[in-house]
């Protein structure tokens, strides 16, 4: 538990800094520092986190395979998309090798996202990461991989006038998708946001509520969209060809096999709700105290990721399991549009210290209801599988 402890600890003691540090340079440098120790405290650990065991297996299979190439086409391992089979050759090096590169790159992109942003919103960012997206780099590993590649192309689209940029992006897009096929969903919301904040468009109020009373009539109501989607996108993934029969099949077994399980109006759907409400209300002048262009388009960016997440946490909601897995891929325009909030704290340093100090203990009370939590059935609890915490260097 201590490993935790010291590592929040930093955290807060850099949030506390950040705001009286002037130099943005200097500023950037210790907010790089923080990435660093946040990838290494998650890339070197080793049997520590949910599902760690099932990767694990299958790098250490790879690194004592005779043949490697047969080993990840096994039938086996057949249920991991192509494009993470083929990364996970990279476990012919090292055992943990991809533990290591997954952090790098999930934790990487998401600080060098914000990286270019105001400065203001580094300490505020870097303590509720550590809550929300952070958690996934321990969790779901393909799906942090395949989020990462994106939010790289991502942070390409925002920080380039040329027209390549949407090449890049498109070629990230199709290799994250071969990593987890979920990645389609997010990929698609995060060109479409780009294209709404690169060209600053605003949300018609009428829009905005009527998306969110949408939501919140699903995830109250009985409606069941599982069966209906299934029926309208199986022709659909049936023309695309073999890989339309993996997603199809696939679809099949998430949307109809597993019998999908209802998701109902919750604590954590209320606090997104909050954050984007008060984002809408504030606009203006969140907007008015960005210096920025780059700061501008993220906020813009994070606001429509935060819209759609609203919108498909409704949609999706009599399909538990599948919007479990597209959730993960919001998390963190979330607390970046949560770290805007700061915009409406006073410039008095008191009122900055009073934020941080509300988002280190909600941070706090977070990970303790999560520790003690009862376990899923047949399974460990939260507890067992993160503390004592392990590390390969142990």
């Amino acid at each position: 538990m201590i490993d935790y402890i010291i590592v929040f600890s930093l955290l807060i003691l850099f949030a506390l800094v950040n705001e009286s540090i002037k130099s943005k340079r200097l500023s950037t440098l210790f907010f790089i520092l923080i990435s660093f120790l946040l990838i290494i405290f998650s890339g070197l650990r080793y049997y520590t986190g949910w599902d760690f065991e099932v990767y694990q297996q299958f790098y250490n299979a790879i690194y004592f395979s005779i043949d490697p190439l047969i080993t990840i086409n096994s039938t086996l391992y057949r249920n991991f998309d192509v494009g993470f089979r083929l990364f996970s050759l990279s476990a012919i090096y090292s055992s943990w090798l991809p533990v290591l590169l997954i952090s790098v790159i999930s934790v990487g992109t998401s600080f060098l996202l914000v990286s270019k942003s105001d400065k203001r919103i580094f300490g505020i960012f870097v303590l509720f990461y550590f809550w929300y997206e952070y958690f996934s780099v321990f969790s779901i590993q393909r799906q942090v991989l395949a989020h990462g590649l994106i939010v790289l192309g991502v942070f390409i689209l925002l920080n380039n006038s040329s027209n390549k940029k949407y090449i890049i992006y498109f070629l990230l897009s199709i290799i994250s998708i071969t990593i987890h096929s979920s990645a389609l969903i997010a990929s698609v919301l995060y060109i479409i946001a780009f294209v709404l904040s690169n060209k600053k468009i605003e949300v018609n109020r009428v829009l905005f509520y009527s998306i969110i009373c949408f939501s919140i009539f699903m995830l109250i109501s009985n409606v069941n969209v599982s069966e209906v989607t299934y029926d309208i996108l199986k022709p659909v993934f049936l023309m695309i060809g073999g890989y339309g029969k993996v997603l199809e099949g696939k679809m099949q077994y998430y949307f109809l096999y597993l019998k999908p399980f209802k998701v109902g109006l919750s604590f954590r759907y209320i606090e997104y709700l909050t954050v984007l409400i008060i984002s809408y209300l504030f606009f203006d002048r969140i907007k008015s105290q960005l210096k920025n262009n780059y700061s501008l388009k993220l906020f813009y960016l994070s606001f429509y990721m935060s819209l759609f997440h609203v919108l498909f946490s409704g949609l999706l909601s009599s399909v538990g399991i599948i919007q479990e897995r597209v959730e993960c891929y919001f998390y963190l325009t979330h607390v970046i549009l949560l770290s805007f909030l700061i915009f409406l704290v006073p410039k008095k340093l008191i009122y900055y210290l009073l934020f941080v100090i509300f988002a280190s203990v909600f941070v706090g009370v977070k990970y303790d209801r999560l520790l003690n939590s009862d376990a899923y059935l047949g399974a460990d609890s939260h507890y067992q599988r993160f503390i004592p915490y392990k590390s390969i260097l142990d």
